[in-house]
């Protein structure tokens, strides 16, 4: 398997990126990486390694600005990501693409390039977030790829973050909830509203495991597996939640340090504290996934680690292998009378 690894995309790039990319073929023997960035950076990291015989090399010296728009950025074929873009849509040889580089790039890239899977009305942005439960992860889309929403999008997402969950999660039947602002059936505006019933049927034909409205104080309580929402409440509550963790990590470390007897204290729940800082750490959960689009396509934190980035590009490969996206055509192919018929009046 051959996974596309866009080295130049991030704020650690290349180093961070090909050390991921080093570490996940150490972890993954059958794992071919194609790096595509500065040769003459990568090709002697590579070689210390041992691991000349699996990787294969792009070279460019060409990146993508973060500030750069999404519109210039695809027709700039030159840079690594596209580059990686173009290489991915060529054939059969190549199954992913990963990237720590511009999010509004790398949404276009993938619609443009890649193109989207038959029967879907937009990718989303899906990054997995920790729960309290250990282990367990909920899946937010949309992230923000997807400002302005419509229920059939809605909808869609539903349906391809069931197929993710369970296919490349390994969840046997994903609670899928939509975000409200009350758990109430007849809460929310006039997008949640119009999307609720539509899930809700698609539920009572047993396509997915609606479990209803929720709100978004609930995200991280482990009782979900996949809220859906659109782009521009996703991008918010996703940052909030960044924010909230950083300062609660604050607090702790103020707490544990105000006095000599919290100092004390600390030292015998610095175990359980390092637990808590790692299930909380972007170098877990890895990559989000972009749903939708013809082939995998990770987005990896713009500041990822080695290990971060070395986790998105395993779960590129993860997705890959699962066919998950032949479950997202199958599934929007069964169910798109009756998502027509319910949606109509929506659009």
């Amino acid at each position: 398997m051959k996974i596309l690894v866009d080295i130049l995309g991030g704020d650690t790039a290349p180093k961070n990126m090909v050390e991921g990319a080093i570490m996940a073929m150490q972890q993954d023997p059958e794992l071919t990486c194609v790096l595509v960035g500065d040769e003459n950076y990568a090709r002697p990291e590579i070689e210390k390694a041992g691991l000349l015989a699996r990787t294969e090399f792009l070279h460019t010296t060409e990146n993508i600005a973060f500030d750069e728009q999404p519109t210039q950025a695809v027709r700039r074929s030159n840079t690594s990501m596209m580059m990686a873009f173009d290489k991915l849509k060529s054939g059969d040889e190549y199954s992913a693409v990963v990237s720590a580089g511009s999010t509004g790039a790398l949404l276009a890239g993938g619609v443009l390039k890649v193109g989207r899977i038959e029967g879907v009305s937009r990718p989303t942005l899906c990054p997995p977030m920790p729960t309290n439960k250990p282990g367990v992860k909920v899946i937010l889309a949309d992230a923000g790829a997807n400002v302005d929403c419509k229920p059939i999008h809605l909808v869609h997402f539903a349906l391809m973050t069931d197929a993710y969950s369970r296919l490349v999660l390994g969840v046997k039947s994903p609670r899928i909830a939509l975000v409200n602002v009350g758990t109430e059936d007849t809460k929310g505006n006039e997008l949640t509203n119009a999307t609720f019933p539509v899930l809700k049927a698609l539920h009572e034909r047993g396509a997915i495991n609606f479990v209803g409205n929720m709100e978004a104080r609930d995200v991280l309580g482990g009782d979900f597996d996949a809220i859906i929402c659109d782009g521009f409440v996703g991008n918010v509550l996703l940052k909030s939640l960044e924010g909230a963790i950083k300062i609660m990590g604050k607090k702790v470390k103020q707490v544990c340090t105000a006095s000599i007897f919290a100092k004390i204290g600390a030292l015998f729940l610095r175990k359980g504290l390092r637990k808590m800082k790692e299930s909380l750490s972007e170098d877990a959960t890895g990559g989000s996934p972009l749903l939708g689009t013809k082939k995998p396509v990770i987005k990896a934190h713009g500041n990822s680690s080695a290990l971060a980035f070395k986790n998105a590009i395993l779960v590129g490969a993860t997705a890959a292998r699962s066919n998950v996206n032949d479950a997202i055509k199958e599934a929007l192919e069964k169910h798109k009378d009756l998502i027509a018929e319910m949606t109509t009046e929506k659009k």
